[in-house]
C-alpha cells in the first residue's frame, strides 16, 4: 500500500522500543526492497529501553552498515527552549517565573512539559504531577528489577541531587 503513490512519502514512528521482531523484519525488507523509492522513515525511540538484544538493535546495525541512517539523539530541553516550547503550546499567557518552575519541575523533559501545561492546575505544576506523567515513570519503574525498584525508591527519599556514595550508605 505505501508503495503505491510515487509521491514522496514520509513514514513516521514512534516509540520503537515497543514495536516487535515482525515489525523490525517487515521495515528491514521495505526499506531494501526499493533503494530509490522516495521515501524518509523517520522513527524514534527511547534508549534506556533498548538493550542489546532488543530487535531494534539488530536493524540498526544493518541500517548502519549500509550507510542508510542518520541518528539523532535528543537530550533534555534547556532552559531557553523550555520557554520557546511553552510559547509554542501554551494557551494561556505563562510568566517567566511560571517558566522557570515548570523548567525546574520537568528539567527540561518535552513530554513533561507539555503535559504540566496542558495538566488542570498550571499555576503550581510542582503541586500537582500530570497523570499521563505518573504513568510514564510508573511504566519504567515497573521495568526495573525488585532490587533496582527497591534502589530507585530509596533514591527518591534522597532527593533529586545526591552523590554515589550517599546512596550506598543509605541502602545499607
Amino acid at each position: 500500500a505505501i508503495l503505491i503513490s510515487s509521491e514522496p512519502i514520509l513514514l513516521v514512528l514512534d516509540d520503537l522500543q515497543w514495536c516487535d521482531r515482525e515489525t523490525f523484519e517487515w521495515m528491514r525488507f521495505f526499506l531494501r526492497f526499493d533503494p530509490d523509492y522516495p521515501l524518509l522513515v523517520i522513527g524514534a525511540y527511547r534508549v534506556e529501553e533498548v538493550d542489546q538484544d532488543h530487535w531494534l538493535q539488530t536493524l540498526l546495525l544493518s541500517l548502519r552498515r549500509d550507510e542508510v541512517v542518520s541518528e539523532i539523539e535528543l537530550g533534555l530541553l534547556s532552559e531557553a527552549n523550555t520557554a520557546a516550547l511553552i510559547h509554542k503550546v501554551a494557551v494561556n499567557q505563562v510568566s517567566s517565573e511560571q517558566i522557570t518552575n515548570l523548567w525546574n519541575a520537568t528539567i527540561g523533559h518535552p513530554l513533561f512539559v507539555i503535559e504540566s501545561l496542558q495538566s488542570e492546575d498550571e499555576q503550581d505544576v510542582q503541586k500537582a504531577i500530570p497523570r499521563k506523567i505518573q504513568s510514564v515513570i510508573q511504566s519504567r519503574f515497573m521495568l526495573l528489577s525488585a532490587k533496582a525498584r527497591t534502589l530507585a525508591e530509596l533514591a527518591a527519599v534522597i532527593g533529586r541531587s545526591f552523590t554515589s556514595l550517599l546512596l550506598v550508605q543509605a541502602s545499607k
